[in-house]
């Protein structure tokens, strides 16, 4: 995905967020990835489920963002309050350093 090859990434201690703008005017996608490091099949799940329900509360996404999510042990274990605190604190940061890196590289 080229979100995972030229996006920028922002690392928590339960999430590992990439942001890409696609630059153009569709709406935001997510990826959501859990090795089998984090857990069972039932465990994984319940994360990624977690992630998408996030995902949909979010409403101040930038248009043409594609967004991967990839969870760290631990992630599912959290109570979903905190994984969304998380996850928001975790898209602040990468949108903000997605804004520098796209005004230094004008080809991004």
């Amino acid at each position: 995905m080229k979100a995972q090859r030229c996006g920028v990434g922002v690392r928590a201690r339960y999430v590992v967020l990439l942001v890409h703008h696609r630059g153009d005017e569709a709406p935001a996608r997510l990826g959501v990835v859990a090795s089998r490091r984090v857990g069972c099949a039932v465990v994984r799940n319940r994360g990624k489920r977690r992630v998408r329900e996030w995902f949909r509360r979010v409403f101040t996404l930038p248009v043409g963002a594609d967004i991967v999510v990839i969870l760290r042990s631990g992630a599912p274990d959290l109570g979903y309050g905190d994984l969304c605190a998380e996850l928001d604190e975790a898209l602040r940061r990468a949108l903000r350093k997605a804004a520098r890196v796209g005004a230094k590289r004008p080809d991004a």
